[in-house]
């Protein structure tokens, strides 16, 4: 930097070698923007106190991929500069009509840090309810034939596809299997997502209720890790269209080697 005049600032900055080649990728480098507003601590609005940027106005960018530059700042009021940047060969860069600044007290510096959420860490921890008394299953159907035990627990009527859903008040939709290989898990998400989308759409379902049945597709305790890939990726499809209708739709994940009737 050089001396100031009538609280002017002049500084000659560079991009170093290694970031050169990122400079295509900016109109002005972050870098070398960084290194710019450095010559701001040597001009007379920064003699008292240290300042930082905080509103601009005024910005103007004539060249972009520069790597070395020209700067000047000059006060322009109360707590504000303006900077002007150009190339070694004089042609400008960028400039700035307006930067105010902000004071920066050494109480806010030493000031112990507020804690964030980010820093925060959390766990999920499930808690055991008492199961309530099983219901009748009057007016609940099972979407598909291929969980038989599951209609017969429940007194459930399986149907083939929604069309011959009627006016069934909850309608169980199992998913999941022991196939864990991608493609399985994709058609799976895929089938599941078509009911979801179907039930929505159609009017003739607004009051009644999709259930969409896992099992051991959900780790409930330490060291326990899901048993059905495709389950666990339909889980997380559901649990995103819950949030949009959270009335409407319910996720329940069974035990893997037990799904008895009180679970639902």
């Amino acid at each position: 930097p050089g001396s100031p005049r009538d609280g002017e600032a002049f500084a000659e900055v560079s991009l170093a070698h290694a970031e050169q080649a990122d400079a295509d990728r900016f109109g002005v480098h972050p870098a070398l923007l960084d290194a710019v507003l450095h010559a701001i601590g040597f001009s007379g609005a920064a003699a008292d106190e240290p300042v930082l940027p905080f509103a601009w106005e005024g910005v103007d960018l004539y060249a972009v991929s520069t790597t070395s530059v020209r700067v000047r700042v000059r006060p322009v009021g109360s707590g504000s500069v303006s900077i002007d940047v150009a190339d070694a060969s004089g042609q400008p860069v960028l400039s700035v009509g307006t930067l105010l600044l902000r004071p920066l007290s050494a109480a806010t510096v030493r000031a112990e840090p507020v804690p964030r959420a980010a820093d925060a860490l959390f766990r999920v921890e499930w808690q055991k309810t008492a199961a309530e008394p099983a219901e009748d299953a009057q007016g609940w159907s099972v979407l598909g034939d291929g969980h038989p035990e599951l209609a017969r627990a429940l007194g459930a009527v399986p149907v083939d596809g929604l069309a011959g859903v009627g006016d069934a008040a909850v309608l169980l939709v199992p998913s999941g299997g022991e196939d864990a290989t991608p493609e399985a898990t994709h058609r799976e998400v895929h089938r599941v997502l078509g009911v979801l989308q179907t039930w929505l759409a159609d009017e003739r379902f607004a009051k009644a209720r999709l259930v969409v049945v896992t099992r051991g597709a959900v780790s409930c305790g330490h060291g326990e890790e899901p048993r059905d890939l495709a389950g666990a990726a339909v889980s997380g499809l559901v649990r995103s269209a819950q949030a949009e209708h959270p009335d409407r739709i319910v996720l329940v994940d069974l035990p893997a080697d037990d799904g008895d009737r009180a679970s639902l």
